[in-house]
Protein backbone atom coordinates (compact mmCIF):
# COMPACT_ATOMS: atom_id res chain seq x y z
CA UNK A 1 0.00 0.00 0.00
CA UNK A 2 2.83 2.18 0.89
CA UNK A 3 4.65 1.83 -2.24
CA UNK A 4 1.06 2.74 -4.19
CA UNK A 5 0.54 5.73 -2.61
CA UNK A 6 4.68 6.68 -3.24
CA UNK A 7 4.06 6.14 -6.92
CA UNK A 8 0.54 8.45 -6.97
CA UNK A 9 2.75 10.71 -5.23
CA UNK A 10 5.28 10.78 -7.89
CA UNK A 11 3.30 10.76 -10.50
CA UNK A 12 1.34 13.96 -9.19
CA UNK A 13 4.71 15.88 -8.88
CA UNK A 14 5.45 14.38 -12.23
CA UNK A 15 2.54 15.62 -13.78
CA UNK A 16 3.51 19.11 -12.33
CA UNK A 17 6.66 19.24 -13.53
CA UNK A 18 5.76 18.90 -16.69
CA UNK A 19 3.05 21.65 -16.70
CA UNK A 20 6.22 23.95 -15.27
CA UNK A 21 8.32 22.93 -18.20
CA UNK A 22 5.72 23.49 -20.31
CA UNK A 23 5.02 26.73 -19.46
CA UNK A 24 8.32 27.86 -19.77
CA UNK A 25 8.86 26.29 -23.34
CA UNK A 26 5.88 28.68 -23.88
CA UNK A 27 7.33 32.21 -23.00
CA UNK A 28 11.14 31.03 -23.55
CA UNK A 29 12.46 33.87 -25.73
CA UNK A 30 15.77 33.68 -27.18
CA UNK A 31 15.81 35.68 -30.18
CA UNK A 32 14.03 39.29 -31.69
CA UNK A 33 11.56 36.90 -33.61
CA UNK A 34 10.42 35.05 -30.58
CA UNK A 35 10.15 37.92 -29.06
CA UNK A 36 7.74 39.85 -31.49
CA UNK A 37 5.98 36.65 -31.48
CA UNK A 38 5.56 36.98 -27.84
CA UNK A 39 4.01 40.20 -28.16
CA UNK A 40 1.80 39.69 -31.14
CA UNK A 41 0.23 36.79 -29.12
CA UNK A 42 -3.12 38.17 -27.83
CA UNK A 43 -2.82 35.76 -24.73
CA UNK A 44 0.14 37.99 -23.52
CA UNK A 45 -1.94 41.25 -23.46
CA UNK A 46 0.43 43.09 -24.85
CA UNK A 47 -1.57 44.23 -28.10
CA UNK A 48 -4.75 45.89 -28.70
CA UNK A 49 -7.12 46.98 -31.40
CA UNK A 50 -9.95 47.61 -33.20
CA UNK A 51 -11.83 48.90 -36.12
CA UNK A 52 -14.03 51.77 -36.34
CA UNK A 53 -15.70 51.96 -39.62
CA UNK A 54 -13.20 51.98 -42.24
CA UNK A 55 -10.28 52.71 -39.78
CA UNK A 56 -8.38 50.68 -38.02
CA UNK A 57 -6.12 51.13 -35.03
CA UNK A 58 -3.57 49.19 -32.81
CA UNK A 59 -1.32 50.10 -29.66
CA UNK A 60 1.52 47.57 -28.76
CA UNK A 61 3.75 47.54 -25.75
CA UNK A 62 6.99 47.65 -27.61
CA UNK A 63 9.91 45.90 -25.23
CA UNK A 64 12.67 47.82 -24.05
CA UNK A 65 15.33 45.00 -25.81
CA UNK A 66 14.00 45.46 -28.88
CA UNK A 67 15.87 48.95 -28.70
CA UNK A 68 18.60 47.40 -27.33
CA UNK A 69 18.90 45.14 -29.96
CA UNK A 70 19.26 47.79 -32.52
CA UNK A 71 20.97 49.72 -30.55
CA UNK A 72 24.03 47.69 -29.48
CA UNK A 73 27.50 47.67 -31.24
CA UNK A 74 28.64 45.16 -33.64
CA UNK A 75 30.59 43.45 -30.70
CA UNK A 76 28.86 44.20 -27.18
CA UNK A 77 29.98 43.42 -24.41
CA UNK A 78 27.57 42.43 -21.04
CA UNK A 79 28.61 45.85 -19.71
CA UNK A 80 27.12 47.87 -23.14
CA UNK A 81 24.13 45.36 -22.68
CA UNK A 82 23.03 46.48 -19.44
CA UNK A 83 24.02 49.85 -19.74
CA UNK A 84 21.37 49.99 -22.68
CA UNK A 85 18.93 47.91 -20.69
CA UNK A 86 19.08 50.95 -17.50
CA UNK A 87 18.68 53.66 -20.18
CA UNK A 88 15.53 52.11 -22.02
CA UNK A 89 14.30 50.83 -19.35
CA UNK A 90 13.68 54.48 -18.25
CA UNK A 91 10.74 54.65 -20.33
CA UNK A 92 7.96 52.67 -21.47
CA UNK A 93 6.73 52.39 -25.09
CA UNK A 94 4.08 51.63 -26.93
CA UNK A 95 3.18 51.90 -30.76
CA UNK A 96 0.37 53.47 -32.22
CA UNK A 97 -0.46 51.88 -35.79
CA UNK A 98 -3.50 53.47 -37.63
CA UNK A 99 -4.60 52.45 -41.41
CA UNK A 100 -7.47 53.41 -43.39
CA UNK A 101 -8.35 50.37 -46.30
CA UNK A 102 -5.03 49.01 -45.62
CA UNK A 103 -3.54 52.52 -46.36
CA UNK A 104 -1.90 55.16 -44.25
CA UNK A 105 -3.66 57.38 -42.69
CA UNK A 106 -2.22 60.79 -43.61
CA UNK A 107 -4.31 61.40 -46.54
CA UNK A 108 -7.40 59.88 -45.10
CA UNK A 109 -10.49 61.67 -43.99
CA UNK A 110 -9.03 65.41 -45.44
CA UNK A 111 -10.91 68.62 -45.81
CA UNK A 112 -9.65 69.94 -49.13
CA UNK A 113 -6.20 71.44 -48.97
CA UNK A 114 -6.11 69.13 -45.66
CA UNK A 115 -2.59 67.26 -45.97
CA UNK A 116 -0.07 69.49 -44.86
CA UNK A 117 -1.92 69.91 -41.34
CA UNK A 118 -2.59 66.23 -41.04
CA UNK A 119 1.50 65.95 -41.23
CA UNK A 120 2.09 68.39 -39.27
CA UNK A 121 -0.14 67.16 -36.58
CA UNK A 122 1.23 63.38 -36.97
CA UNK A 123 4.90 64.82 -37.25
CA UNK A 124 4.78 67.47 -34.54
CA UNK A 125 1.50 67.61 -32.28
CA UNK A 126 0.40 63.89 -31.20
CA UNK A 127 1.98 64.70 -27.97
CA UNK A 128 -1.36 66.51 -27.38
CA UNK A 129 -3.46 63.62 -28.63
CA UNK A 130 -2.10 61.16 -26.58
CA UNK A 131 -1.52 59.96 -23.05
CA UNK A 132 -1.50 57.08 -20.62
CA UNK A 133 -4.21 57.35 -17.87
CA UNK A 134 -3.38 54.97 -14.47
CA UNK A 135 -6.57 52.76 -12.98
CA UNK A 136 -6.36 56.15 -10.36
CA UNK A 137 -7.15 58.32 -12.78
CA UNK A 138 -3.22 59.80 -13.00
CA UNK A 139 -2.15 60.97 -16.14
CA UNK A 140 1.28 60.38 -17.71
CA UNK A 141 1.85 62.85 -20.65
CA UNK A 142 4.06 61.71 -23.92
CA UNK A 143 7.29 61.91 -22.75
CA UNK A 144 8.51 61.64 -26.12
CA UNK A 145 7.32 60.33 -29.51
CA UNK A 146 8.54 59.19 -32.96
CA UNK A 147 6.81 59.33 -36.63
CA UNK A 148 8.02 56.65 -38.44
CA UNK A 149 7.35 58.47 -42.44
CA UNK A 150 6.75 55.90 -45.04
CA UNK A 151 5.94 58.29 -48.16
CA UNK A 152 3.01 56.44 -49.17
CA UNK A 153 5.00 53.28 -49.26
CA UNK A 154 3.29 51.77 -45.96
CA UNK A 155 -0.04 49.96 -44.79
CA UNK A 156 -0.61 52.04 -41.66
CA UNK A 157 0.46 55.02 -40.13
CA UNK A 158 3.50 53.81 -36.94
CA UNK A 159 4.09 56.55 -34.20
CA UNK A 160 6.49 55.21 -31.10
CA UNK A 161 5.30 56.82 -28.11
CA UNK A 162 8.06 57.15 -24.60
CA UNK A 163 6.10 57.18 -21.04
CA UNK A 164 7.66 57.94 -17.66
CA UNK A 165 8.52 54.13 -16.60
CA UNK A 166 8.60 55.33 -12.86
CA UNK A 167 5.37 56.32 -12.80
CA UNK A 168 3.63 53.40 -13.89
CA UNK A 169 5.09 51.09 -11.26
CA UNK A 170 1.99 51.27 -8.64
CA UNK A 171 -0.67 51.10 -11.20
CA UNK A 172 -2.02 47.22 -11.86
CA UNK A 173 -3.83 48.60 -14.72
CA UNK A 174 -3.56 51.67 -17.30
CA UNK A 175 -5.25 52.55 -20.47
CA UNK A 176 -3.79 54.61 -23.68
CA UNK A 177 -6.14 57.17 -24.45
CA UNK A 178 -5.97 58.73 -28.41
CA UNK A 179 -8.19 61.78 -28.85
CA UNK A 180 -9.89 62.13 -32.36
CA UNK A 181 -7.35 64.42 -34.52
CA UNK A 182 -9.38 64.22 -37.38
CA UNK A 183 -9.98 61.03 -38.67
CA UNK A 184 -13.50 60.95 -37.45
CA UNK A 185 -13.30 58.22 -35.44
CA UNK A 186 -13.84 59.79 -31.60
CA UNK A 187 -11.76 59.33 -28.86
CA UNK A 188 -10.57 55.70 -28.26
CA UNK A 189 -8.86 54.16 -25.15
CA UNK A 190 -6.69 50.69 -25.36
CA UNK A 191 -6.27 49.26 -21.98
CA UNK A 192 -3.54 46.94 -20.60
CA UNK A 193 -2.59 45.45 -17.57
CA UNK A 194 1.01 46.13 -15.91
CA UNK A 195 1.80 42.50 -14.92
CA UNK A 196 1.88 41.76 -18.50
CA UNK A 197 4.04 44.17 -19.03
CA UNK A 198 6.39 43.23 -16.07
CA UNK A 199 6.38 39.64 -17.60
CA UNK A 200 7.21 40.29 -20.69
CA UNK A 201 10.67 37.89 -21.09
CA UNK A 202 13.94 39.56 -22.17
CA UNK A 203 16.54 38.05 -24.81
CA UNK A 204 18.99 36.05 -24.03
CA UNK A 205 22.23 37.72 -23.40
CA UNK A 206 24.20 35.69 -25.41
CA UNK A 207 22.14 36.19 -28.79
CA UNK A 208 22.21 39.87 -27.63
CA UNK A 209 25.91 39.64 -27.71
CA UNK A 210 26.32 38.19 -31.31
Amino acid sequence: MMHLEFAKQNSRLLYLLLLLCAAMACTKVQTVEDLQAYVKDPDNGLRKEREIGRVKMSVTYRPTDLLVKQSLSSKPTDGEIDSLRRDFGKMVYFVLSMSAEKREVEGYALPKNGFSDRFHTLAFEMGNYVRLITEAKDTIPVADYFYQRTFGAGESSDLLFLFDQAKLQKSSSFKIQVDDFGLGVGDQNFKFQTDNIKDTPSLGREYLKQ
